[in-house]
């Protein structure tokens, strides 16, 4: 068992240590948010503490002006941070690591550490505080998403996920379902919380607006949509098996939970037809994937065509990182 556990951390540090290297580096060429960065670094371009977080602040202050050091430093610093809080999180949540750091590889690290870095050091954070929320530590569960909303506002989003304990996944899915079908409607819930949230913070006000991106109508069902969707189905699947209890009362159960949240965020969001909030906000927590899906195959050993789409989603969600979002410029795919 201890020659096992030894494999396993030498595969995370080198797999650590490659990741870090590919993402400070760009290895495969400049991302979709690189100038943007590099602009801001480098000549304070759209810097302001409202919408950029107070880390990133801080980082540019000390790195730039004190050190005068190069951008590649605050790329570096938040490839440290964001793949190994991801790694940490694996070694805690997840029932297979190899696996995990499959999933994590072909999808979010594309997502946010070679592109969302602030997104991407946040949303580790937000799932190293899922194991305060099973133990109804409510104080460090609000110190931890305290300091992961120093990397980025959407951290503020996980604040309802510490009352998801022992509620029943059956209400997370009815709630999903009614989502689903009152998307259209969602545009009067959703603007009233940020009035309500705005009279107290204006920062969140101002971040909303100049964030959630353009109003287009787009098609609310597509492989993004549909890929989450599939995986909570198959989750509930597992309660109706009797797999699982129905309640949230283990890592697994609570896992789901997450899954199901991100997806109602993205139908609540889809319905005020801003693509950029309704994806960015459920990206955020459809991180879960590379920490669910190994606990889903171990639950569905003996479902072998199940097991095998659960393999499939994380390259289907590449497959649309890469060649529908672009999120690789810099690579030409013909």
């Amino acid at each position: 068992m201890q020659f096992i556990f030894k494999k396993i951390n030498i595969f995370l540090l080198f797999s650590f240590l490659l990741l870090v290297f590919v993402a400070a580096f760009r290895v495969f060429g400049y991302d979709s948010d690189y100038h943007h960065y590099f602009n801001v670094y480098n000549y304070g371009v759209h810097l302001q503490a409202s919408t950029k977080e107070l880390f990133f602040v801080f980082a540019r202050f000390f790195l730039n002006y004190k050190l005068d050091l190069d951008f590649f430093f605050l790329l570096f610093v938040y490839a440290v941070l964001g793949v190994g809080l991801k790694f940490l999180a694996i070694k805690r949540l997840s029932v297979n690591a190899y696996y995990s750091v499959y999933i994590y590889v072909i999808t979010f690290f594309l997502l946010h550490e070679y592109t969302q870095i602030r997104a991407g050091v946040a949303s580790a954070i937000v799932f190293l505080s899922l194991f305060d929320v099973l133990k109804g530590r409510l104080l460090i569960f609000l110190m931890k998403i305290s300091v992961a909303v120093l990397f980025h506002w959407s951290a503020l989003l996980a604040l309802p996920i510490y009352f998801f304990r022992n509620r029943s996944l059956l209400l997370f899915f009815v709630v999903l379902l009614a989502s689903v079908f009152l998307s259209p409607f969602s545009a009067v819930f959703v603007n009233s919380v940020f009035d309500f949230l705005s009279a107290y913070s204006s920062s969140i006000s101002y971040y909303y607006s100049k964030h959630s991106g353009h109003t287009e109508y787009f098609l609310v069902f597509n492989i993004y949509s549909l890929l989450v969707l599939s995986v909570c189905l198959l989750s509930y699947f597992a309660v109706l098996l009797k797999k699982i209890p129905s309640y949230i009362n283990s890592v697994t159960t609570l896992l789901i939970a997450v899954c199901f949240y991100s997806a109602f965020l993205y139908f609540i969001f889809a319905g005020l037809h801003k693509p950029v909030v309704a994806f960015r906000s459920s990206e955020f927590f459809f991180v879960v994937i590379v920490f669910l899906i190994p606990h889903l195959s171990k639950l569905f050993a003996s479902f072998v065509f199940i097991r095998l789409y659960l393999f499939f989603v994380p390259l289907v969600f590449f497959w649309h990182l890469v060649f529908r979002v672009n999120i690789l410029p810099s690579l030409q795919f013909y």
